[in-house]
């Protein structure tokens, strides 16, 4: 009825044709069952997960709740509650968590069936404690029986006391030291048992190239790889302890043997090849880097690696290939199978100076007779300063030379030199003068002719290896500055960046310490100062620098050297460099074409020397100057277009060999007992060049080894 307010009975079967059907009975215990089910469906609870993010002060006193015995309350129990937060994909099936909280997936599964992906030897990290230690039993992984690792169990780290930590060698995050093993102990074991997984066995010996990371602080564990004299990588580290080489504890007390002042080509030179002798050398930097004025750096608008300046090297660089040998990295450095100098005029003439197959010095003959854009009369004309270069070799020092005013070769200036042997001016644009500014960095008619004697004698009388160019394939940093640190850390010595030497200390008459920025004092044996001659004077007591051979350094000038780097987003041209002939700029190198760094575009590197003019310009001007140029020799590049540009000022490059100044540079010793001088700017027989640099290095430290009392 309408007005029956009663409620409607509920139905609690099913009907089926009309019908009602009424449940089946149950028993007792089965209907209060399903009263619970029932109940617990009208009143449904929070799951456990929400209870522990809603309370989880509660939740953390449930789980942590114990029987009187410590086992746990209700283990299954406890369990089920963390599955609302970790198996969002059910029970059945792979958890599926959120993106926030996914770890990477490991790569191990997928490299272990592709050996040559496998991570190298010195990025695995060292086992943690507790688990196996290195004993006799393992596999030596390919090195040297007399070598093994120390690491692992308290025995064997107590066998370890002294040996360097962690960045006494590179490697991984906690680098396995090495130690010399007796000889007796290496001639008992006449063989070795197989290793088992996690030996190391299963690892490549040496890791690749790319693996390498750039350094980034040199108080850091070195990650890199570790450049060597074989090549043998961490499976040879410390074969020099075959020499005599110790692995200085560098937290022990003590001072170093010896003091290197200057992280450049000079400096690393000299510290290396002293470290390889077996001496702890300290090796201290004024700067955040190492490199001094021969570094390089990620542009960070291009990605592209950058160098302060393109700098050419020469296979007749010996000095410098020794010293890369040593690092491991002269497979880094590209040179040229034979000589190929291309020159272009503007309007895109381009002709090349080469020399032919032949004999030494019939090559040199040959490709001075065929130089292009020359007449017969001057090509023999070049003919002659060949022949005064070989018979000038013969004299070092500048002697007397009979068309040199006065009889000084080092007075004379390059252009007078050239119009001694009658050189044209033709002859002198296209060849001789463009030569004399990129190597002595100094225009020829204020460059002394005594300098550039020695660079043309190497070049073109040492046969087709020694006139060959070549162009570093990374940065220079890569190339010798970082491999120089690993080097110098893996044989336990130090570098220390930002540590400025403020004076050098002398006590009856020979080399004390050093006294840093920092008021700390370092004592060592001897020091060998490679920094800048300015530099040099500031460190010395004024007592010391009014006397010779250090009171003529004031009297050295220095010339710079502007590069532009320009970016397009099309290639420029296949040279992979170039002589600019009459042009603002006077060399152009193809980045893309030697480096493939270029972070993706095309990089074009114009280069001139004894810039005074220049470096006094806006970048604005310089930009403008570099396009006209390169628009002018190079005419398809109107139609590229610039990406990104920087230009770099290094208004002290070099030393300027203005004649008369080959009497003022000092050689390696001095009047100072332990003190020894290294840098371009010494006395090499040779201009402030990487090869002089290098070469000055190595001489002090033959004479640094040796203690040879200062003549």
């Amino acid at each position: 009825m309408p007005g029956d307010r009663r409620p409607r009975r509920r139905s609690s079967g099913r009907e089926r044709g009309g019908r009602r059907e009424r449940p089946a009975a149950v028993p007792g215990g089965d209907r209060a069952l399903l009263q619970r089910r029932a109940h617990a469906a009208r009143h449904p609870r929070p799951a456990p997960g929400d209870r522990a993010l809603r309370h989880p002060e509660t939740a953390v006193r449930g789980l942590a709740r114990r029987r009187r015995d410590g086992s746990a309350a209700g283990p299954l129990r406890e369990l089920r509650r963390s599955a609302p937060l970790l198996l969002q994909g059910g029970l059945g099936r792979r958890a599926s968590l959120p993106v926030d909280l996914r770890l990477p997936a490991s790569q191990e599964p997928r490299l272990r069936h592709r050996p040559g992906d496998r991570p190298a030897i010195d990025e695995h990290p060292a086992r943690p404690e507790g688990r196996r230690g290195a004993g006799p039993h393992l596999r030596p992984a390919g090195r040297d029986r007399r070598l093994r690792v120390q690491r692992g169990r308290a025995s064997a780290r107590r066998a370890q006391r002294g040996v360097p930590g962690p960045d006494g060698a590179p490697g991984g995050a906690r680098p396995p030291p090495f130690r010399e093993r007796r000889a007796g102990a290496a001639a008992v074991r006449t063989g070795t048992a197989p290793g088992r997984r996690g030996d190391g066995g299963h690892l490549p010996q040496a890791p690749a190239a790319h693996r390498g990371r750039r350094l980034q602080g040199l108080r850091a564990a070195c990650r890199g790889p570790a450049p060597d004299a074989d090549r043998g990588g961490a499976a040879h580290l410390g074969h020099r302890a075959r020499r005599g080489v110790k692995v200085a504890d560098r937290g022990a007390s003590g001072s170093p043997d010896i003091l290197v002042l200057g992280g450049g080509f000079a400096g690393l030179a000299a510290a290396t090849a002293l470290a390889a002798s077996g001496a702890r050398v300290l090796l201290l930097e004024a700067r955040p880097y190492l490199g001094g004025r021969a570094r390089s750096w990620v542009d960070p608008e291009s990605g592209s690696v950058v160098d302060n300046g393109q700098h050419l090297f020469m296979g007749c660089y010996e000095e410098t290939l020794r010293f890369l040998d040593r690092l491991g990295t002269r497979d880094r450095l590209g040179l040229q199978p034979r000589l190929e100098l291309p020159f272009v005029e503007p309007g895109g003439g381009l002709s090349t100076f080469r020399l032919p197959r032949l004999p030494t010095p019939w090559d040199l003959a040959a490709g001075l007779l065929r130089f292009p854009g020359l007449s017969l009369a001057e090509r023999i004309g070049l003919l002659r300063v060949a022949r005064d270069t070989r018979r000038q070799a013969r004299r070092p020092g500048g002697a007397p030379h009979r068309g040199a005013p006065g009889g000084d070769l080092d007075g004379t200036s390059v252009a007078q030199w050239l119009a001694s042997l009658g050189q044209t001016a033709e002859a002198n644009r296209r060849l001789w003068h463009p030569l004399a500014i990129a190597a002595l960095n100094e225009t020829p008619e204020k460059a002394s002719a005594a300098m550039l004697v020695p660079v043309l004698h190497r070049a073109f009388a040492r046969g087709a290896a020694g006139s060959r160019l070549g162009l570093a394939r990374v940065g220079l940093s890569e190339l010798y500055a970082e491999p120089a640190a690993h080097f110098l850390k893996a044989r336990g010595s130090e570098v220390r960046l930002r540590a400025q030497v403020r004076r050098v200390v002398f006590e009856r008459g020979r080399f004390a310490w050093a006294l840093l920025a920092d008021g700390a004092r370092l004592a060592a044996g001897a020091a060998v100062a490679a920094v800048p001659a300015a530099d040099l004077l500031e460190m010395l007591p004024p007592e010391t620098a009014a006397g010779a051979p250090f009171a003529g350094l004031s009297r050295l000038e220095v010339s710079p050297i502007v590069s532009a780097y320009l970016w397009f987003g099309s290639p420029i041209t296949d040279l992979p460099f170039a002589g600019l002939l009459g042009g603002t700029w006077q060399w152009m190198f193809n980045r893309r074409a030697f480096g493939g760094h270029a972070g993706g575009a095309h990089g074009v590197t114009l280069v001139t020397s004894a810039a005074r003019e220049l470096a006094e310009r806006p970048v604005e001007f310089l930009v403008r100057k570099a396009l006209d140029d390169l628009h002018a020799f190079f005419p398809e590049s109107r139609r590229a277009t610039l990406r990104h540009s920087l230009v770099i000022k290094e208004k002290r490059a070099t030393l300027a060999h203005a004649p008369g100044t080959l009497a003022l540079r000092p050689g390696p010793r001095t009047p100072c007992q332990g003190l020894y001088l290294a840098g371009d700017w010494t006395a090499t027989g040779l201009p402030a060049t990487i090869e002089g640099a290098v070469a000055s290095g190595h001489a002090c430290a033959l004479l640094a080894r040796e203690g040879r009392p200062p003549s």
